[in-house]
């Protein structure tokens, strides 16, 4: 277990941590970062066209662009999965130094 010295701004952010968890509207950022991925892919098709539909703005397929925007893609798609990750495991580094909203199936992250 690391040094981490838990306050009560700790146990405050992991209550608010558990609540946002125990629910689905008040997890809202998690929802609107699928919708924007799920959108970004859209648009990526749309744009890069597909062997039934042309690019809606005429871009050749295997071109140095039509890469490039999906190489953008995934970029941002790695990005996107990397920052979540990384507040998974500060939130629950918050809550096992609290111990407050963990189980003994929880996947350790931080070990």
């Amino acid at each position: 277990m690391s040094s981490f010295d838990p306050n009560q701004n700790d146990v405050n952010r992991a209550q608010q941590i558990i609540k946002r968890e125990q629910s689905n509207a008040l997890n809202w950022a998690t929802h609107v970062l699928c919708v924007f991925l799920v959108s970004l892919a859209f648009i990526v098709n749309l744009f890069r066209g597909s062997s039934k539909n042309p690019s809606i703005i005429n871009l050749q397929r295997c071109s140095p662009i039509d890469w490039s925007i999906f190489g953008g893609f995934i970029f941002v798609a790695i990005v996107v999965c990397y920052m979540n990750v990384q507040r998974v495991q500060e939130e629950d580094r918050v809550k096992r130094a609290v111990k407050m909203g963990i189980s003994k199936s929880d996947l350790v992250y931080n070990d």
